[in-house]
Formats: structure tokens, sequence, C-alpha cells
């Protein structure tokens, strides 16, 4: 805790790894989660205040979740591409990645939000044959929304799937699987309600969130997730100005001639999400989403 004495008294700067790993002390020691971080949802910092509480560092939790993943991933892709050794390169790619690797050994909230991704797409995929694993992928959806709301992207996919593949009996329980989430979601402000606050109280907060969401990702020129996601399948940053800098014998600077071009990614691999994608349908004509 001494580590963010300082912050708390305004006295030093937090990097997004290090506010989430304060917001998760505060939390696990029955912190109302609207009074530092309220912008994104609780259950990663519950995890990561879990990992401060039983490992000592706010990283470990974070180191367990992610092998928990690629085991998941596994599981799923097992399911779908079924031929080995071509059900292990998702997890190669995915295990391999830059920015993935580098998300491990921080605290972000990121490594949560993309296990239970991917949790609820093998869940989903497993209720084909049996419908009572359905909740349970619906319970995972909530999960991983209660970590970021970026995962959001898993409710039309679970619509498309379901359409695709025309499975009409599950696509009946859809709106009850959504109030599933909704509870779940629910769930993880509990320290909130227990604060006093109601349910209207909830819904001002979600308004909230929302509101200083569109500021970051609109208004102070953060690119929305639409954009992320152009990075992601492109590699590509995007325009990018190059220019030399040299240091005289009078120790003036001379600036070159700028160059211009574009800025590669190279936090991660820009492959690997294309080759995910892609995979199932290179391998297996008959593959349905």
């Amino acid at each position: 805790m001494k580590r963010y004495e300082g912050a708390l008294r305004g006295g030093m700067p937090l990097s997004d790894d290090g506010l989430y790993a304060l917001a998760g002390w505060l939390y696990i020691h029955g912190g109302n989660p609207i009074d530092v971080n309220f912008e994104h949802p609780p259950l990663a910092k519950y995890l990561i205040g879990l990992s401060e509480l039983l490992f000592g560092n706010p990283t470990t939790m974070g180191v367990i979740f992610s092998a928990a993943t690629l085991l998941v991933l596994y599981m799923a892709s097992r399911r779908s591409l079924r031929v080995f050794p071509f059900t292990v390169l998702p997890v190669l790619i995915l295990g391999s990645d830059r920015l993935y690797l580098k998300f491990t050994y921080t605290s972000m909230l990121d490594v949560y939000a993309v296990f239970f991704s991917i949790l609820t797409v093998l869940l989903l995929l497993a209720s084909k044959d049996n419908l009572k694993r359905l909740p349970l992928a619906y319970l995972a959806l909530g999960l991983a929304l209660s970590c970021k709301w970026t995962t959001a992207f898993l409710v039309p996919s679970i619509l498309i799937h379901h359409a695709v593949n025309r499975e009409w009996r599950h696509l009946k329980y859809f709106p009850f699987g959504l109030l599933i989430s909704f509870g779940a979601y629910t769930a993880s402000y509990a320290a909130f309600f227990a604060y006093g606050n109601d349910l209207m109280d909830f819904m001002e907060l979600q308004i909230k969130m929302i509101r200083f969401q569109h500021l970051m990702r609109f208004e102070r020129g953060t690119p929305p997730p639409f954009w992320i996601l152009l990075n992601f399948l492109g590699g590509i940053e995007g325009p990018a100005e190059h220019r030399t800098v040299t240091l005289a014998s009078n120790n003036t600077l001379i600036y070159g001639a700028p160059s211009y071009g574009l800025s590669m990614i190279r936090e991660w691999n820009p492959l690997m999400w294309p080759l995910l994608l892609s995979f199932p349908l290179m391998l297996d004509p008959t593959f349905h989403l």
C-alpha cells in the first residue's frame, strides 16, 4: 500500500496499471467502486486486489488468468478446428503476441476480460451439444462485461453465431440470457449496493461511465473502438513523420528534412487477429461460426 500513498495524497501520477492496482487494493478492502476508477466495471480490479492480498503483488493473478486463457482457447480451438496440430495454432499465436505478454505481467484489466471472453466462446460452442451449458455462456459474458466494456462485441457475435448455424432454439433464449449477463454484471457491484446505493444510483453510475468514455474516446482524441480494431487488423498505427536531429559541435540542434510514411504498431503482432479469424475457414470449409 505504501507505493500508492503518494497517489492518494495527490502527489504522484499513476499509469493505468498503477491506478488499477490502487483501485484493486481499495476494493478488496471494502472500498466503494465509485470512489476510485469508477469509469471501468470493478470485477477485474477485485481480482487484481485479490492478487495483492494473496501474493503481495498485483500481477500474479494476471499470470494465472493468462495461462488459463491459453488453456480455454485450446479447448475452444479443438471444438472448431478439430485437427491437430492446427488446434494449437491459435494458442501459439496468442501466446507469442507481445501486447498479450506485456499485459500478462502488468496489472491491466484486459487479461481478465480476454479470459472471460474466450470462456464465453467455449461455452457457446459447447452449448450446441448441450443446451444446459448456454446459461453458463451468458454468465461468462456478464463476467467479461464486468471486467471491461470492450467485451460488448460478444453480444452481437452470439446472435450472429446462432443465426448462421440456424440454432433457432438457442436464439429464442437470447433475451433470457442477457438477463443472466445483466445479473452477473450487477452482482459485481455488490459493494456499491452495500454502501446504501439503490438500482437508480446504479443506472446513474452507468450513465456517468458512458459520458466519461465518450469524453475520452471522442472529445479528447483517443481512438474509438472501431479504429482500434482497424489498427489490430492492419498493424498500421497511421501516418507518421520522421525527422533526423543532429547535435552540432556548437551544441545546436540541426533538423533534417522530414520524411513521411506509415507508422507500424510494434506492441503486438499485426498478423495475430487476421490469422485467428481466418484459421477456421482456411482449414475447415464446412466450419460454421
